[in-house]
């Protein structure tokens, strides 16, 4: 499958080919919730005066941390929220519906890319839309460092070397230890002209944005920044902590050019 993360704010598409849809939990799609469903093995159902609450399992391949899901629905039977917990019954996710349209018509513009770029080739596949809107319209200058708040154990900054680029300074800090690895911040740059690129990786739903996640790396945009973690010795969920404690750390100051 060719899934499509369109990021307007850059004017750039990202294309991979990943059957992350259909193997991941996903709590805003009815589909994903009854597959969880079906996939758990006698799902209990609570009740209240206000809901039925079925519990179910969730398979979230990038973040084993996400064990169960509660799914809310009221008395006339109409989904009204989603919860997704962690391994000591704390919700990570929560989804809320409003309002939820059964039948509604889609026609082939719903999932057409031509008012973004000049071409919605998918190699004759079928083709998934996310977007991911938190990036800045502008080219920014880095003028701080962001560090993580999250460190494996016996794990430390070694080095940390700056570089210019044409598009500003690159940092680049090396973390030794038990689980070495490295990071790379640089500001994030617009396209002139809407682009479509190839990635290799799994999409992976962060907190504040869409990443790129791969065996041995994650690299994703945040308030601005291009970031880059890598190693041979993390695992994907340690990389996916090290990006989330990035993300929620004093977020970096920058220079609009």
């Amino acid at each position: 499958m060719c899934v499509i993360v369109v990021t307007p704010a850059l004017n750039k598409s990202f294309k991979f080919q990943s059957e992350w849809p259909d193997n991941s939990s996903q709590s805003y799609l009815l589909n994903s919730l009854l597959k969880d469903i079906k996939d758990t093995e006698n799902p209990v159902v609570d009740e209240n005066d206000e809901y039925y609450i079925v519990n179910a399992n969730v398979n979230y391949p990038n973040n084993s941390s996400l064990k169960t899901e509660k799914i809310y629905f009221d008395k006339d039977n109409n989904l009204k929220e989603v919860q997704v917990l962690n391994k000591d019954g704390n919700a990570i996710i929560r989804m809320k519906f409003t309002n939820i349209e059964y039948s509604a018509k889609f026609s082939d513009d719903n999932f057409s890319l031509d008012s973004l770029i000049t071409t919605n080739e998918c190699d004759g596949e079928e083709c998934e839309e996310t977007n991911s809107e938190s990036e800045s319209e502008e080219t920014s200058v880095l003028n701080d460092i962001v560090y993580p708040l999250y460190l494996p154990s016996d794990t430390h900054l070694s080095t940390k070397d700056t570089v210019e680029t044409d598009d500003g300074d690159r940092v680049i800090m090396t973390y030794a230890g038990a689980k070495p690895f490295m990071i790379i911040e640089e500001p994030a740059s617009v396209s002139k002209e809407m682009e479509i690129e190839s990635v290799y990786g799994d999409p992976l739903l962060l907190s504040t944005a869409v990443g790129v996640l791969s065996d041995n790396s994650l690299e994703w945009t945040n308030n601005n920044v291009d970031y880059y973690i890598t190693s041979s010795y993390l695992t994907q969920e340690e990389m996916m902590t090290i990006a989330e404690s990035l993300n929620t750390a004093t977020v970096v100051e920058i220079t609009n050019k």
